[in-house]
């Protein structure tokens, strides 16, 4: 095995993983918090989906729960 020196606590200043949510349901949200919100700092949610996602306000407390920074991000053209 690898040896991997040990995570710091959150808030990170090294070592931050990010991820973006390109539509996630609320349900697919609390599973990815729940299997890997210990490891994850930020979530993008991206391409303009916070305009059209139901539940926005419940999306994000869900990420908030771990202690994860929600970014809403949008493609550039």
């Amino acid at each position: 095995m690898i040896n991997l020196p040990i995570r710091p606590l959150k808030p990170r200043n090294v070592g931050i993983t990010m991820v973006i949510d390109k539509g996630l349901s609320l349900v697919e949200s609390e599973s990815l918090v729940e299997k890997a919100g210990d490891y994850i700092d930020m979530v993008k949610i991206g391409f303009g989906s916070s305009l059209i996602t139901k539940n926005l306000a419940e999306k994000i407390k869900i990420f908030k729960q771990k202690k994860n920074r929600c970014l809403f991000w949008r493609n550039s053209f």
